[in-house]
């Protein structure tokens, strides 16, 4: 970082990329149940080097909803 320039890393299609997925809930979350709950995840468990892109589901994703968590995510909705 200390040898790119402050125009070169705003230009770079990577950082771009971050900004831009930040912004936006992974596409795969829009359909989830639990989108209101989890909001997407942590961004930072969300990037996947295999497509460069964090526009992907948490890595915990699978887990959650592996189990019935509606019983105890009806107790917190008033």
């Amino acid at each position: 970082m200390s040898n790119t320039s402050w125009a070169k890393f705003l230009s770079d299609k990577f950082f771009n990329n971050f900004l831009s997925d930040m912004e936006n809930r992974p596409d795969d979350c829009k359909q989830c149940c639990y989108e209101n709950i989890c909001g997407g995840g942590s961004y930072g468990n969300r990037f996947n080097p295999a497509n460069v892109s964090f526009n992907n589901p948490p890595v915990y994703c699978e887990g959650f909803l592996a189990k019935d968590y509606t019983i105890s995510f009806n107790a917190w909705i008033f």
